[in-house]
């Protein structure tokens, strides 16, 4: 059996206390993907909870509301989206609000009323894009790793540092994919002369949990992730006392990682992972495990 939230609970105990206090009074509801809604409750439905807006009765899952308020005054500290019925779309402050007159919006060189007839749909842009997630972001890492297994014996402690990006795939929210570049140094422990190096390129698939995104706390700054790549790797060898000193070879790199970013303010964020690794080689495979922190840039 499904356990109800104690969050769906209270959202329903309030709902039930505004009915009681005053069916007729003005509702502002904050739902959790950023839109805002203007309405009279009208009451609960066996879908929700059913709100009375600019005329039409509209129902809405208690699982997608963020909030409630009665004091207008909380939208005009917010710059909001209002998208008309013609497809236009106008930002700006909401100052006022009366069912039989319109909306008062503020544009930034005068004040606006709009009917309430040519209104489709209010939004607040900030809880919308982190609703839905960046559209992109690019970022920039550094690490360690330390194999494990047989190959343990041959390479220790080693860094890594890299770059990637990343971009919103439509198919599902939170999904992106994009690309990887990485460089690998390796301590070779039988002859500290030798030098081993790693260059790989590889398409790399993620999923971001995005359901904290719109939460107002310390939880909304962190959007854990896992991800997959594969792609090629070139193992560049340097060895003196080898004839010819240099020469490498072509392989191919599987890498799973999971982890957060960190939203440091809007658009920059730290990004901490642990990867493991695993190179394809004709003998023993390369396996590694590892850390990385990354600074990334989102939009």
């Amino acid at each position: 059996m499904r356990r109800r939230s104690p969050q769906r609970f209270l959202v329903l105990f309030s709902l039930l206390t505004l009915i009681i206090a005053n069916l007729h009074a003005l509702d502002i509801v904050f739902t959790k993907d950023g839109e805002i809604i203007l309405g009279s409750l009208v009451g609960p439905v066996p879908d929700g909870v059913a709100y009375l807006v600019f005329g039409e009765e509209r129902v809405l899952n208690l699982d997608s509301i963020q909030g409630t308020e009665r004091d207008l005054a909380v939208l005009a500290e917010r710059l909001l989206q209002v998208t008309l019925r013609d497809g236009s779309v106008l930002q700006g402050l909401i100052v006022d609000f009366d069912v039989d007159i319109g909306l008062f919006i503020d544009i930034g060189f005068g004040v606006l009323t709009l009917p309430t007839t040519a209104i489709a749909r209010i939004v607040d842009p900030v809880t919308v894009r982190r609703y839905e997630g960046a559209s992109f972001d690019a970022y920039s890492f550094g690490g360690v790793f330390w194999p494990v297994g047989p190959i343990a014996a041959y390479f220790g402690f080693s860094w890594q540092a890299g770059a990637g990006a990343e971009w919103a795939i439509p198919l599902l929210r939170g999904l992106y994919g994009g690309v990887q570049l990485s460089l690998t140094g390796l301590d070779y422990l039988p002859d500290a002369t030798v030098g081993y190096f790693m260059a790989g390129v590889k398409p790399v698939v993620t999923f971001k949990y995005l359901g904290w995104q719109t939460d107002a706390g310390l939880l909304g700054r962190f959007v854990p992730y896992a991800s997959f790549g594969a792609g090629p790797v070139y193992i560049a060898v340097s060895d003196p006392a080898a004839y010819p000193s240099s020469y490498g070879s072509i392989t191919f790199d599987l890498t799973l990682a999971a982890g957060s970013y960190i939203r440091i303010f809007d658009g920059l964020l730290a990004r901490l992972e642990g990867s493991a690794s695993l190179v394809m080689q004709q003998t023993t495979p390369f396996i590694s495990l590892g850390v990385n922190l990354a600074i990334a840039y989102e939009r």
